[in-house]
This record gives C-alpha cells, structure tokens and sequence, in this order.
C-alpha cells in the first residue's frame, strides 16, 4: 500500500472530528464530474450505513454511519435507515489473507435485513472501504430481498487498488459493479 493511501486510509478509519467531513468534500466535488452524483444520491435516496464485521456495541465507532451522515447532511439523500445489521461476526477483511477473506455467502449469513420502513424508491448500501466487494454484495442482496421492488446501490468512499506501489490519484470516483461468479467469487469492476 502506498504511503499517501495509508495516511487517507487511516484518516478515515479513525473517526476523528471533521475528517469525513473533509473527505466527504472532497468526494462531492469530484464526484460531480463523474455524475455519480446524480446516478447514486439524492432527495429520493435513503443510505443505509454497511455493518462493521461484529454485532455493534453501544459507543463503537461506525465508519459507514459517519459517511451516511456526513452525505445526509450535505443534502445528499432523504434519510438514513440502518436496517442493515451484523448478527454474527466475520472476519475482518483487511486483515485476512487473499484465501481467507469471508465471502459473499459467509456475509450473507451473518447479517440480517431488517425493512421496518415505507419502502423508498432508491436505497444507497455505504461503506468506508470496499477490497473484493463481499460485504457489499451480500448487504445489496439482502436489502433486495427485504426491499423487492427498491433499487439498491452501493457505495464505497475508497476502493482498494491491490498492491499498488504509487497511486497517482486518491480521489477518482468511479462507477463500477459487483458480481458473483460461477465459482463463488465476487468479480469487482474496477
């Protein structure tokens, strides 16, 4: 990992007062010019903040709900329903080897999607980092199981980029997709 992508990676994780807010920004910023303003956020998009990798416990710290308040208030969404919850833990993926990270089944089983909400027109799955896409892809499924007929999206604030030397950019929004394949693997683009 490069030393610049350390230094944003530890920037968020740690939660402190006014960081997101600034990353967050920094996003809207760009991210405007990537349309993915218009494509994942707005009035009628309601964000529910990904589970960290164990069952919450009152005063943790939440990553994916600070971004989800950082972008409700910044206008960027209707509302936030945390409807998604961790019942079992699972291994955290940035420290698990390539082989030994949870998969998308292994994710699936561990949480659970609860709709207790007049289903909006679009939800927004967030997240702080997204490595394979696992958590992801199982939270999209279960949010579409629990909200048939809702368009469910993700969102990551950083993406990782495999062992990647130097990045040239720390911010570049994207547009991309997760999907599983034949074989249980999550293909993410890019």
């Amino acid at each position: 990992m490069s030393k610049r992508s350390r230094i944003w990676r530890d920037f968020i994780k740690r939660g402190r007062p006014g960081s997101l807010a600034r990353v967050v920004e920094e996003l809207v910023a760009r991210a405007e010019a990537a349309e993915l303003r218009n494509r994942l956020l707005g009035s009628d998009v309601v964000l529910v903040p990904t589970p960290r990798s164990a069952p919450l416990r009152p005063g943790t710290l939440w990553p994916s709900r600070m971004i989800c308040d950082e972008l409700l208030e910044k206008g960027l969404a209707a509302a936030i329903h945390p409807c998604l919850k961790r019942v079992k833990a699972v291994r955290k993926s940035a420290f698990a080897a390539r082989g030994e990270r949870p998969t998308t089944h292994d994710h699936a089983a561990s949480m659970l999607a609860t709709p207790g909400l007049l289903p909006p027109k679009r939800l927004l799955l967030v997240d702080d980092f997204v490595t394979k896409g696992a958590t992801l892809l199982a939270g999209a499924s279960l949010l579409s199981a629990a909200f048939p007929d809702v368009e469910v999206q993700c969102f990551a604030l950083v993406r990782t980029m495999g062992l990647v030397p130097n990045v040239d950019r720390i911010v570049a929004p994207c547009l991309g997709s997760l999907r599983l394949t034949e074989s249980g693997e999550v293909d993410r683009t890019p």
